[in-house]
């Protein structure tokens, strides 16, 4: 796995925990997840990357790719505002995570 920096590791965290906040009925099917797994991997958070890969990596990247990409996307200035990092930084990010995790997906 790659190493994130600080900057990378608050942004993922920071993805994670506003979907934890902005849970709706269809986030399930979006992730692949349960908010209680996001929960999980936010409290362990970052040694979820290590010791609960897959779930973090999945977690990440759902987090993502529906923040940025999704039919609930936000606009660039507020990715900036809730991630820490820009909106191209953040794709990035997410393009890393999803090289990461083909195998969970």
């Amino acid at each position: 796995m790659s190493q994130f920096t600080s900057e990378e590791l608050n942004a993922l965290k920071n993805a994670i925990q506003y979907w934890i906040a902005n849970w709706d009925f269809e986030c399930p099917t979006l992730f692949g997840l349960e908010k209680s797994d996001l929960e999980e991997v936010s409290a362990n958070w970052p040694n979820a990357l290590n010791d609960d890969t897959e779930r973090a990596l999945v977690s990440c990247l759902g987090s993502l790719r529906e923040m940025l990409y999704g039919a609930s996307a936000i606009n660039e200035q507020a990715v900036a505002s809730t991630l820490g990092v820009s909106y191209g930084q953040a794709s990035v990010l997410c393009s890393v995570i999803h090289s990461q995790c083909q195998h969970a997906l």
